[in-house]
């Protein structure tokens, strides 16, 4: 019975570091399946028949370790609960020499002990994408809330003048959102006018990292936004009842269902998704992209779809005064909506254009 235990909890780790899941390594996976198995390792209850899931659950970590093209990106998976369980882990395995492999646990999970900008950049993540959502090749970003952003880029100024990151670190944030380039640029000006006259260091630190940010500029090349919104003309009254003839956003999954269709080209720097409750609060410099060229100008809309092995989020465009979700979209998603939202670029160009998609472009 034990063997075919192992055997099978072998098969289980194997399948979700595999390439059967659309999305890779679930997001929750380290928290529900990897951490919870290493807790039993820990209670002193292992054999010889554990020695296979051992080493997979050591191999599989690994994978996890070097499966990113940045480091920093693996915060995103570290939350405060799994941080404190994999302390808690390392300290029970230190005093369990069961199993020679015990020791290569303890080594892989010390991997995932960074410094503390990774745990930071990962509370970034995570407000910035939907769940379920690989970091790389972020795409458009979901806002962070005004109170939330104040707060982080707060504590990333924090760890800069503790030494504890760089002005790089604080570069590749500023770099993924424009909010948080602003937000971060408003407190490298308040720090510098309170450090003058005090700590010589300091000021010429903060006096750095403010020539840095002021100057950023993304690179498009670097980042280039996905055509992942359309637009067309319905052929039939799916998933818009009673819309047959009319111009809808959808997701380009739907694209047999239009005519006619255009795709967003968009600078993710500049756009973002956001929460409907918070359009009230943007500044005058953010403003919703809305669908033009219809009977009545349309808010493009996202929400997070229940099952996110299908997708994460969906696409649909409502009515600026009538908010609704088609009954097709409903069923399978949960709120909040989102709305798509940007500003225009330093030089005042908009972030977006629509390009017309010819038959030949259904590349997949």
């Amino acid at each position: 019975m034990r063997n075919i235990f192992s055997n099978l909890l072998v098969l289980v780790i194997k399948v979700i570091g595999s390439d059967r899941f659309p999305y890779g390594i679930p997001y929750n996976a380290l928290e529900h399946t990897i951490l919870p198995l290493f807790k039993t390792l820990c209670q002193g209850n292992t054999t010889s028949q554990s020695e296979s899931w051992v080493k997979a659950l050591s191999d599989e970590l690994h994978s996890l370790r070097v499966s990113f093209d940045d480091v920093e990106d693996i915060g995103y998976y570290l939350t405060p609960g799994i941080r404190s369980n994999l302390s808690t882990l390392i300290r029970g395995i230190g005093h369990n020499d069961t199993l020679p492999e015990m020791s290569n646990l303890a080594s892989c999970l010390r991997q995932f002990q960074f410094r503390p900008f990774v745990s930071l950049y990962g509370e970034f993540l995570r407000e910035w994408l939907w769940l379920g959502y690989r970091p790389a090749g972020l795409g458009i970003i979901k806002s962070i809330g005004p109170r939330r952003r104040k707060q982080l880029c707060h504590q990333l100024m924090q760890l800069l003048l503790q030494s504890q990151c760089s002005i790089q670190d604080v570069v590749k944030v500023a770099d993924q959102d424009i909010a948080c380039n602003d937000e971060i640029s408003t407190i490298l000006t308040e720090l510098l006018s309170g450090l003058c006259g005090g700590d010589a260091g300091a000021h010429e630190l903060v006096e750095e990292a403010f020539g840095v940010i002021s100057k950023q500029r993304p690179s498009l090349l670097r980042r280039k936004g996905l055509p992942g919104i359309w637009k067309g003309a319905s052929l039939s009254d799916w998933p818009y009842p009673g819309s047959r003839g009319q111009v809808k956003a959808f997701d380009p999954g739907l694209r047999h269902k239009f005519e006619e269709c255009h795709s967003l080209h968009f600078d993710p720097r500049y756009c973002s998704w956001t929460k409907i409750t918070h359009l009230s609060s943007l500044s005058a410099r953010y403003k919703a992209i809305v669908l033009e060229g219809v009977l009545q100008d349309q808010y493009i809309c996202a929400v997070e779809m229940k099952n996110i092995w299908d997708s994460d989020y969906t696409i649909f465009s409502t009515d600026l005064d009538d908010i609704s979700i088609p009954e097709a979209i409903l069923r399978h998603s949960k709120h909040p909506v989102y709305v798509l939202t940007g500003r225009n670029r330093d030089d005042g160009s908009k972030p977006y254009s629509w390009e017309k998609v010819e038959t030949g472009d259904f590349w997949w």
